[in-house]
């Protein structure tokens, strides 16, 4: 098992460094072939909202949240800046980090908000400590799927991997535990 950002997993994919992984957006790699699982809502989440009545922020707002956010080269934070510039609306990103528990960390400090998943800090929100708001007007969406290279195929001991997070998330969506649209059935 192996914890890597996007970047890194879809060059263990491609290379056939890894047997399965599991990867944000990964319709644009060549030679890999992939199950989507799960479709997820992004979220803003911080500390507090006083300004924001509602269980909603709408992306336009966003520029009204110091954020923490990946470094200039991270995947996703290119793709958000792409959606909020096309849309007229710059971010204010104030904090570049990708160690997870410096990140998690500024977090839960206070000092600046973020744009994820609910279940990256979904026990921190269930606990209090923290608050989202889902991102509307345009919405922002992942699809995570499973992947492996498309050469060496899945072996057996994979494919049973494969089934058995299959059945993981959908038992988590079921639960409440992960937020998200099961795409797999």
């Amino acid at each position: 098992i192996r914890d890597a950002y996007t970047v890194m997993s879809r060059n263990l994919i491609r290379t056939g460094a890894v047997d399965l992984a599991l990867v944000p957006n990964v319709g644009a790699l060549d030679h890999v072939r992939s199950t989507p699982l799960i479709s997820q809502k992004f979220f803003l989440v911080g500390q507090g909202f006083p300004d924001t009545p509602g269980h909603v922020v709408e992306l336009k707002d966003l520029r009204n949240f110091p954020l923490v956010m990946g470094t200039r080269n991270n995947q996703f934070r290119i793709a958000l800046e792409d959606i909020a510039l096309r849309e007229g609306h710059p971010l204010n990103i104030v904090y570049e980090q990708e160690t997870i528990p410096v990140y998690r960390s500024i977090i839960l400090s206070g000092p600046a908000y973020t744009v994820v998943p609910y279940s990256a800090f979904a026990d921190e929100i269930g606990r209090g400590l923290l608050e989202a708001r889902e991102i509307v007007n345009p919405s922002i969406e992942r699809v995570l799927s499973l992947a492996w290279n498309e050469s060496s195929g899945l072996s057996v001991a994979a494919a049973a991997i494969k089934r058995l997070l299959e059945a993981c998330i959908e038992e988590l969506v079921a639960q409440g535990r992960l937020v998200g649209r099961i795409l797999t059935q």
